[in-house]
């Protein structure tokens, strides 16, 4: 490599490949640290969390690009945060990244429906999942041979190699169409939405029980439930993938990990 890349380099890369995420609104951008910097090396991960951090230099990283909030919260502009900036865990991870200049890009918007390595296409993949049968931009419905809900259940917590996955109806139920909505796409819109697709299954990272879950029974859809970061890790790994190919940069994949334990 003839010069290390710039930071600030980082964010064209992304405007280039997902020009239309940022013609609006979005969470997408540098979220700590001087854009300026020469990157040593990046590491990509789903969470910015303060292992992940303390790993990052370990291995002399500068440059994390993360999916979610670093902060605790969905605002990650540290200017509009002063009411936690004397809570412990806030001020060990401001100092975490500040004394070891380290930049934080989040790229979010830019990676959910991103084709092939995008977190949508790469969960869908690990799931088996290839026969796009309705779309709508944000969320795909899948056509499968038909199956009793348990069996998909348990062939889904093995793919993925889940500690456990909850499951909401009729366990007999034959389903054939599923709807994925990664993340924390488990509200009511994404649910109603893969509904009007006509999935009869509805596969989610994290959802509310008293509404949606409730909801997706009385209405007689199923629900599996694997957990927003378990939905998600798949197509951060694959954007480490991709980054490689693509960029002249030493790309690391930092696992952000499962935050429970199961008894």
């Amino acid at each position: 490599m003839d010069r290390e890349m710039k930071a600030k380099e980082l964010e064209g890369f992304f405007r280039n490949i997902s020009p239309h995420v940022f013609l609006r609104e979005t969470c997408d951008g540098f979220k700590f640290g001087e854009p300026k910097i020469e990157i040593k090396a990046i590491g990509v991960t789903w969470m910015a969390t303060n292992k992940v951090i303390k790993e990052s230099i370990r291995r002399n990283i500068n440059c994390i690009i993360t999916h979610e909030p670093i902060f605790y919260c969905e605002d990650t502009d540290i200017k509009n945060l002063k009411v936690v900036w004397q809570e412990k865990a806030f001020k060990e991870k401001i100092r975490l990244l500040s004394d070891n200049n380290i930049v934080v890009y989040r790229a979010h918007d830019s990676w959910d429906t991103f084709k092939k390595y995008g977190i949508l296409d790469s969960w869908a993949a690990v799931l088996g999942l290839n026969k796009v049968v309705a779309e709508d931009g944000y969320h795909k419905i899948y056509k499968i041979p038909k199956k009793p809900l348990k069996n998909i259940a348990l062939e889904i917590k093995a793919k993925m190699k889940n500690q456990s996955i909850r499951v909401a109806g009729n366990l007999n139920k034959e389903v054939s169409k599923i709807g994925l909505g990664v993340g924390a796409w488990g509200t009511m819109f994404n649910l109603k939405s893969c509904m009007h697709m006509r999935a009869d299954l509805f596969i989610t990272g994290e959802t509310t029980e008293w509404d949606v879950v409730r909801f997706a029974i009385d209405s007689g859809i199923a629900m599996i439930v694997v957990g927003h970061i378990n939905s998600e890790n798949f197509g951060m790994a694959n954007m480490a993938e991709y980054l490689r190919e693509h960029l002249d940069t030493p790309i690391t994949f930092f696992d952000a990990g499962e935050i429970y334990s199961y008894l």
